[in-house]
C-alpha cells in the first residue's frame, strides 16, 4: 500500500477496539512468548495515572459515530502484561464503570488475592467485567516450572487462587462460558508443529498439550478449557532467539503487504484497533512487543490528530515493510 491508500483506508474505517496496557509488566516467563526470553522494555513498566487513562478513554467515547464505531464499548487490558498487578487495578474498574465501560481480565493466573477477587466480583455483578480469560499452560508443577520459568512452589499458589476466583464469581458469568482458560503449547496433531522448535525451546514430551489439557480441565471444572498448539512467533522475536521457527513459514521475498487478517471483517489491527502503552503512546498491534512502532501520544495530543498524522502513515508503511512481512495475519500479494 502507498501512502494515499493507508491514509484513506485510515479515514474510512472507524476504531472498532482499544486494546491499552496500564502496567507493562508481566511476571511470568511462559516459553512460547518473548516475554520468556526478552524482559518487558523498562521504559513502559509503570503504571498509568488514572487521570491519564480518563482522559485517553474519554477520547474514545467522545469520538463514538465519529473516528470510533457506535457500539464502542469494551477494552482490552493486554500487552504481554498481567493486569492484576497494576497498581490501581480497583480504581480502574471503577472508571470503567463510571465512562459505562467494560473489559475482559486477562491474566496469567498467579496473582489473585481476595482484595483483586472481591473487586472483579463486584465488577463482575454490574457488568463491568464481561469476561476472564486466563493463559496457563501445565496442570503440573514441574511442566508448569518448565513452561513459566516459576517455581514448582508457585504452582500451588497458582491453583488456590484461581479456585477461589471460580468459587467466588457470580454464576452467570460462568453459565455463560465467559470464564475461560487457555493452554497454549505444541500440539503433536498438527502436522510438523515440532519441526519448528529450535534449540532454545524447553524439553516439551510428546503428546504433552493434551495431557497438560486435560489435567487443567480437571483442575478447574468450572472453567471453560482449551488448548491453542499452533505455535505463533510474534514479530519474528523467538525465531531470532532459535526457540522456534516461524518467519520462514510466512516470509518470502517477492511479497507485499497491503492489510491484516486478523479481525479483517473490520479492517485488521493495524486499522481498527487503536493499541496504547502504559505512557499513553499509540503503536502498531500485538505483535509489537518493543514498541518499536509508535506514532504518537494520546497524553498530549489529541485521538484524532494522532490517528490521522503523516507520522501513523509513515509508521504503517515502515511496519508493512517489516515487522508485517514476518506475521501470519498478513495479507499478502505478489510483487
Amino acid at each position: 500500500m502507498n501512502e494515499d491508500a493507508i491514509y484513506h483506508k485510515l479515514i474510512n474505517t472507524k476504531l472498532d477496539s482499544i486494546q491499552l496496557d496500564p502496567y507493562g509488566y508481566c511476571n511470568n516467563a511462559c516459553w512460547f512468548c518473548p516475554r520468556g526470553h526478552i524482559p518487558n522494555p523498562r521504559i513502559y513498566r509503570r503504571h498509568m495515572p488514572l487521570n491519564l487513562m480518563e482522559h485517553i478513554l474519554q477520547q474514545f467515547i467522545d469520538g463514538k459515530g465519529a473516528i470510533c464505531v457506535d457500539h464502542f464499548r469494551h477494552i482490552w487490558t493486554g500487552h504481554y502484561n498481567e493486569i492484576l498487578l497494576y497498581r490501581h487495578f480497583g480504581g480502574f474498574l471503577d472508571l470503567l464503570k463510571k465512562l459505562g465501560l467494560c473489559t475482559t481480565i486477562l491474566s496469567n493466573g498467579l496473582n489473585y488475592t481476595d482484595t483483586n477477587i472481591k473487586q472483579i466480583c463486584d465488577a463482575a455483578s454490574c457488568g463491568v467485567v464481561s469476561g476472564i480469560c486466563m493463559n496457563i499452560p501445565a496442570g503440573e508443577p514441574s511442566a508448569f516450572h518448565r513452561y513459566t520459568g516459576q517455581s514448582p512452589a508457585k504452582f500451588e499458589i497458582m491453583v488456590e487462587g484461581v479456585q477461589r476466583l471460580l468459587c467466588s464469581l457470580p454464576p452467570a458469568l460462568l453459565e455463560h462460558k465467559c470464564v475461560s482458560i487457555v493452554v497454549n503449547g505444541v500440539d503433536d496433531n498438527i502436522p510438523d508443529q515440532r519441526t519448528l522448535l529450535g534449540p532454545n525451546a524447553p524439553h516439551i514430551p510428546g503428546n504433552d498439550l493434551d495431557k497438560q489439557l486435560e489435567l487443567i480441565t480437571q483442575l478447574f471444572p468450572k472453567a471453560r478449557v482449551y488448548k491453542v498448539g499452533g505455535l505463533y512467533d510474534r514479530g519474528g522475536h523467538l525465531s531470532k532467539l532459535g526457540v522456534f521457527e516461524h518467519t520462514r513459514l510466512y516470509t518470502k521475498m517477492d511479497e507485499i503487504v497491503f492489510g491484516c487478517h486478523n479481525c479483517g471483517d473490520i479492517g485488521g489491527r493495524p486499522f481498527a484497533w487503536a493499541h496504547i502503552n502504559s505512557i499513553g503512546e499509540l503503536f502498531l498491534c500485538c505483535c509489537d512487543y518493543l514498541f518499536e512502532y509508535t506514532f504518537g501520544s494520546l497524553a498530549t495530543a489529541s485521538l484524532s490528530d494522532v490517528w490521522y498524522s503523516k507520522e501513523h502513515v509513515k509508521m504503517l508503511m515502515k511496519a508493512f515493510d517489516g515487522i508485517c512481512r514476518t506475521c501470519c495475519s498478513a495479507k499478502k500479494k505478489h510483487g
